[in-house]
């Protein structure tokens, strides 16, 4: 299977922002434009995160009628009849994450509606005092539990891949966190497994052990001075495979 590199694109009140540890930072303007120049470019998957107040389903449309890459939508939708016509509107996936502990039914309904290949499952956390903290909430500053702990209340059956995403280094480009692999792979041995947060075009990434990677830092800011410009790598584009 080719290693998967997805971009991320988070939107806070219609406008895209690329992140920096979950809270708004450098602005990248119109959520459309991004992911239209991301899919031109040969963009092999998008992530679209929708921060803050909820869009209307309208408005995910919109966005969703200018990729021409396959795009998973998180953030948005409560009930089954919305993430119905989310996928109707061109979502390959729906991607759940305070849903995972907060006794919710939606896994279920989802795999259900759609199948698991559909759902997927994303894990935000921090690094403190060593170890690996769950959080969530709107600026990810509410603590669950222990990472280890917590990966075995996720009903594996119901989901088709998880996005493991360190906060911690969220708009950072320190690097991706390889250690977290070790710690959870026992955990979710049939789950893809992907890494988000801290991803600095480092090569080693291919041979890490990851499924593939999600990063919003190194797929919109460009040089030293952090510039906003969308710019998928060639390496990854399907245009140049």
């Amino acid at each position: 299977m080719k290693f998967r590199a997805i971009a991320k694109v988070v939107v806070f009140d219609g406008i895209a922002y690329q992140t920096n540890r979950f809270a708004r930072g450098v602005y990248l303007g119109d959520p459309i434009n991004v992911c239209n120049v991301l899919s031109d470019q040969g963009c092999q998957e998008l992530n679209l995160l929708f921060v803050g107040t909820a869009p209307s389903l309208n408005f995910v449309s919109d966005v969703l009628s200018v990729c021409r890459s396959p795009v998973s939508v998180g953030g948005v939708g409560e009930h089954l009849a919305e993430f119905v016509q989310i996928v109707s509107s061109g979502a390959e996936k729906i991607i759940l994450s305070d849903s995972l502990w907060d006794g919710s039914d939606k896994p279920r309904q989802l795999c259900e509606r759609f199948g698991r290949q559909a759902v997927a499952a994303s894990v935000d956390y921090i690094e403190q005092g060593g170890q690996r903290i769950v959080v969530t909430g709107k600026s990810r500053n509410q603590p669950v539990g222990s990472l280890e702990r917590l990966l075995d209340r996720i009903p594996q059956e119901l989901f088709g891949e998880l996005v493991l995403t360190n906060v911690s280094r969220d708009g950072q480009a320190t690097g991706l966190d390889y250690g977290v692999l070790d710690t959870v792979r026992h955990q979710v041995s049939e789950l893809p497994l992907l890494l988000c947060g801290g991803f600095c075009g480092e090569p080693d990434v291919i041979a890490s052990g990851a499924d593939g990677l999600v990063s919003g830092t190194h797929f919109s800011l460009f040089g030293k001075h952090r510039a906003a410009l969308v710019n998928y790598p060639e390496q990854f584009s399907v245009i140049h495979a």
